[in-house]
């Protein structure tokens, strides 16, 4: 999978693509190997930790995930 993909589902999650970008890059995940996927689900989870949106997650989950993400260079 490539660095441009992977901005495409970034922008894709953060709404920020053009309804036939958009299209596009769903297409290309649903068709995709199981890579795509997990990234567009690590990609999903950044966001939800991100905005705050923990709540449906296990405490220790997001913990783990928030303690990550905090850790990760800017």
């Amino acid at each position: 999978m490539t660095a441009d993909f992977k901005e495409q589902v970034s922008a894709l999650l953060d709404g920020e693509l053009e309804p036939h970008a958009a299209d596009r890059t769903v297409s290309r995940l649903v068709n995709e190997d199981s890579e795509a996927l997990e990234c567009f689900g690590r990609y999903r989870l950044i966001g939800v930790v991100r905005r705050g949106e923990t709540g449906a997650m296990p405490g220790s989950m997001a913990a783990a995930v928030s303690a990550t993400l905090q850790a990760e260079p800017t």
